[in-house]
């Protein structure tokens, strides 16, 4: 029989095991998807690709901010991707999180079916967007002018999606985007909701406070903070949300493309030497990418900081 103290050392032996391979994969992906994927970049930006003359692998060196220019040229000329990108952020931040911090709540005082539209709301998480998109996309570019021709006696010649006109299929992308992220808003806003403390409500009933006072003075200031990072969030997210382009138009998306979806085609089809004058290199993306932080990252921390100072107090 093992004595009490090796037994001991045993359990701890193992239990150092259990937590090491519980942690490996989180800082497996740590390393690989953020601090190699980001210093790959970096090195990137800053290296010029040439074809060796055998054929095999490419020759490097050092390229200065040749691709910074080339980036910065492309972005200075993507006027309309970068008021997309705007639109979309300022649509889900005043459009979705008024919706979603009203039905949040809904949800939260326990209305009538409350319990019903929350899970209604979060559906669009649960199914793949993808579905999502196409049952969206046959609904306003199918259904919509067999609906229009039969129901109202108008004949449309093209749906939502395919309007001649820019800020119809602007408004309609933007609304399924809206939508889309309208579940996980309401989801954690009444969530935070939920942590509220029912003193400090009735205190306010007591002292004849309305429903609209309530939601205003307790409610929204008492969930501030999940509000704000949603907020943070979201303008990080500015330069990088392609607002689901390329499941309504593959690589068409013309002038309703957006900064997120510009990187992500650009990406799909590049490599490491451009052989298109239209196509970055990755190096160019790379480069393309590290400007965006340059001008994201103070933007974000200024905005947090404000958004702290100057936010609504819960006293």
């Amino acid at each position: 029989m093992k004595p009490k103290h090796g037994l001991k050392n045993e359990r701890m032996r193992k239990r150092f095991v259990f937590y090491c391979c519980i942690l490996a994969l989180p800082v497996l992906q740590f390393i690989i998807f953020y601090v190699y994927v980001n210093f790959n970049s970096f090195v990137m930006a800053f290296t010029n690709y040439e074809n060796r003359a055998d054929g095999a692998g490419y020759v490097t060196s050092f390229a200065g901010f040749s691709h910074f220019k080339t980036a910065w040229s492309r972005f200075a000329d993507s006027s309309y991707m970068i008021t997309n990108s705007l639109l979309l952020f300022l649509s889900q931040t005043m459009i979705g999180f008024t919706l979603a911090l009203l039905f949040s709540f809904y949800i939260y005082k326990k209305f009538f079916a409350h319990g019903v539209f929350k899970t209604i709301l979060f559906l669009p998480q649960i199914v793949s967007g993808v579905v999502f998109g196409l049952i969206f996309m046959y609904l306003v570019d199918e259904a919509y002018p067999v609906f229009m021709s039969k129901y109202v006696g108008k004949d449309v010649e093209y749906g939502l999606l395919s309007s001649l006109n820019i800020w119809v299929r602007r408004a309609t992308v933007l609304s399924y985007c809206v939508c889309m992220g309208f579940g996980i808003h309401v989801l954690m806003f009444s969530g935070a909701m939920s942590g509220i403390n029912e003193a400090v409500v009735e205190s306010a009933k007591i002292d004849g406070a309305s429903l609209v006072q309530e939601f205003v003075h307790i409610t929204v200031p008492m969930i501030w903070p999940t509000l704000s990072q949603f907020i943070i969030i979201g303008i990080a997210a500015i330069f990088t949300d392609q607002m689901h382009l390329y499941t309504f138009y593959r690589h068409s998306a013309g002038e309703l493309s957006t900064i997120g979806y510009f990187l992500f085609v650009q990406a799909k089809g590049s490599d490491v030497i451009s052989d298109n004058v239209t196509k970055l290199s990755y190096p160019e993306l790379s480069a393309y990418g590290l400007i965006i932080t340059a001008i994201l990252y103070p933007t974000t921390m200024l905005i947090r900081k404000a958004l702290t100072k100057f936010g609504p107090k819960v006293d």
